[in-house]
């Protein structure tokens, strides 16, 4: 009998381990992922650039700096997903099998673009380094201008007595579609935009602008954006 580990992630914050089918799980216990950014842009780097054009001009020097990190970063993930007793007692169980035995993932069927987890309010990773309001920012350099706008990105714009708090118009490529009074409500709304009727090519995506029309002022939240299968 093949013995099987199961690691589902219900989310970005979440891990739930799972041994055999008579087990109930561990139930969702924290997770936090220690991959960083750019230890995900040099990943993907890695599998779709440099895999893809190895017979090429490849950067081999660079592949092997990133070939080196798998090892730790591998490392880094097991730690993160069995720091828990309950996680700890069943990867045991699982290790100690006679019998044969398989490791299974289980990931959500979306991609986060951005889950807006990330940012704190340290230079170099602050949200309005990434998305670009009206009033931009000098460090890190080269800084960023601005785009123009009146409206603001950050820590300080959820109070009304920021001097930054006034302002929000931009334009957007895809309308809401729903009721013009929900921008006022207090809950959750999920925003589902079908890609294909945009009207833009979707195979080298680099900026996204989330705005409100008709020069209104206050503030807007948004949280998990997300890419799903269609």
């Amino acid at each position: 009998m093949t013995l099987e580990l199961n690691l589902r992630f219900p989310d970005a914050k979440h891990v739930i381990v799972r041994l055999g089918p008579d087990d109930d799980g561990s139930g969702g216990l924290p997770f936090t992922n220690p991959i960083t950014e750019k230890d995900l842009h040099d990943l993907q780097w890695y599998v779709e650039t440099y895999g893809a054009h190895s017979l090429g001009d490849p950067d081999d020097g660079e592949a092997k700096r990133i070939s080196d990190q798998l090892p730790t970063w591998g490392k880094a993930l097991f730690n993160a997903v069995f720091t828990e007793r309950e996680t700890q007692r069943r990867f045991n169980s699982f290790q100690d099998a006679e019998t044969g035995y398989i490791w299974k993932f289980t990931v959500p069927d979306y991609l986060t673009v951005d889950d807006f987890e990330s940012y704190t309010n340290e230079l170099g990773s602050r949200v309005f380094e990434k998305w670009i309001d009206g009033i931009g920012f000098t460090q890190p350099e080269p800084g960023n201008e601005g785009n123009g706008t009146g409206a603001a990105v950050g820590h300080d714009v959820w109070s009304p007595d920021s001097p930054h708090f006034e302002g929000t118009i931009m334009e957007t490529a895809n309308v809401y579609d729903g009721d013009p009074t929900d921008i006022a409500g207090t809950k959750w709304i999920a925003w589902e935009i079908d890609l294909a009727s945009v009207g833009v090519g979707l195979t080298n995506i680099t900026t996204l602008t989330i705005g409100i029309e008709g020069g209104e002022t206050g503030v807007v939240y948004v949280d998990a954006i997300r890419l799903t299968k269609p």
